[in-house]
């Protein structure tokens, strides 16, 4: 789907949906357990860098519009050490998304049946993705569009359902330990924002205009939003030292919704939607797989390799930990592993972008 192109309005989506989909039901816990009642501090600094991020992708984007990073970093670098690069990124996106595929199936075996075998799971989460890919970019981004409004009313709702549970005292003292502290342990927080660098995969299909990048800014400031909103709620009904020991904080949270002695499982309702919202984010990084490995060994036609790369992320996911604990231990523990990838390479290829770009104007000027 080469000839698709992606409108500002469905890159903030795509932007709140990647960024939302996985973190939502257990970052509550995380930050808890950093920051204690000042969880939602640190999720407002995490946001400001996660909008951070995303420009970084946009001024590529503008630098070299309608490429992608694979093809910016063989014209930075060269071909040679542009494809090392290219294939580290490439390894990246294959083990991050193996990553969100896990978190998938553990919250399946965990929540909803324990005795269907892992690989049962890990298949029917590829089979839709690489369907959808198949399909192509176009039919991706309209399932997006469809998903993020009921995706956006469920988070708000649960907010406005527990309104008559909320304790105000739990978020007090405000910042008793200052303004530092509860930010030593942001790392895995900032993370999440940062798994936005799919993006660099897709960006390259979007119609920039000038307000490109107040689109992506916004894209990350719902998810912001609806962060602070999970981590208050959390919080306020259940108190810092309890949402920090839950597993899943927002699953403990909607299992106390009533609507009006009517509607009692309220938590299967945003289950769903929140299993559909990991769906947008698990395509998205088997895009971003497929693309950059299409670009990076010349194949035209990216459906012979989507059933490799489907291989890798099930097995991959399959081996990575042995459980739950495990996963939430590797994130809080190699938070840099990923940040490293999501920040610190996209901004040194930024830099040395325009560093080339600069020079290439002082050797025209100077000629």
């Amino acid at each position: 789907m080469e000839g698709s192109q992606i409108s500002n309005r469905q890159l903030m989506i795509l932007i709140t949906l990647i960024t939302v989909s996985s973190p939502i039901f257990f970052l509550p816990a995380e930050v808890t357990k950093g920051a204690g009642r000042d969880g939602w501090y640190m999720v407002i600094f995490s946001g400001l860098i996660g909008m951070f991020i995303v420009m970084i992708f946009v001024s590529l984007v503008r630098i070299f519009p309608k490429k992608s990073l694979v093809q910016i970093n063989q014209e930075v670098f060269g071909r040679f050490l542009g494809g090392i690069i290219n294939v580290v990124m490439l390894f990246y996106f294959v083990d991050l998304g193996s990553w969100v595929l896990r978190e998938f199936v553990e919250f399946l075996l965990a929540n909803i049946e324990p005795s269907t075998p892992l690989f049962v799971y890990l298949i029917i989460g590829m089979v839709m993705s690489a369907y959808t890919i198949f399909c192509g970019l176009g039919t991706f981004v309209r399932v997006s569009e469809v998903i993020f409004p009921v995706e956006l009313l469920t988070y708000i709702s649960i907010a406005l359902l527990t309104l008559n549970l909320v304790h105000f005292e739990y978020l007090l003292p405000v910042l008793e330990n200052g303004l530092i502290k509860p930010l030593i342990h942001s790392v895995p927080t900032i993370t999440f924002f940062g798994d936005i660098v799919c993006i660099s995969m897709l960006i390259n299909y979007v119609k920039t205009t000038k307000r490109t990048s107040l689109f992506a800014i916004a894209g990350m400031g719902v998810t912001v939003f609806l962060f602070l909103l999970t981590v208050l709620s959390s919080i306020l009904v259940m108190g810092a030292e309890a949402t920090s020991k839950e597993t899943y904080p927002i699953f403990s949270l909607i299992s106390n919704i009533s609507i009006g002695g009517v509607i009692d499982r309220f938590d299967v309702i945003v289950v769903s939607f929140w299993m559909i919202g990991l769906y947008v984010k698990i395509t998205s990084y088997l895009w971003a797989s497929t693309e950059a490995a299409c670009q990076i060994f010349s194949i035209r036609d990216r459906r012979y390799i989507i059933f490799p790369i489907v291989l890798v992320y099930i097995v991959s996911a399959r081996y990575k930990v042995d459980g739950y604990t495990d996963l939430t231990t590797f994130y809080s523990e190699h938070g840099m592993y990923f940040l490293t990838f999501q920040a610190l390479v996209p901004l040194l290829i930024l830099l040395f972008a325009l560093i080339k770009q600069k020079w290439k104007r002082n050797k025209v000027v100077t000629s």
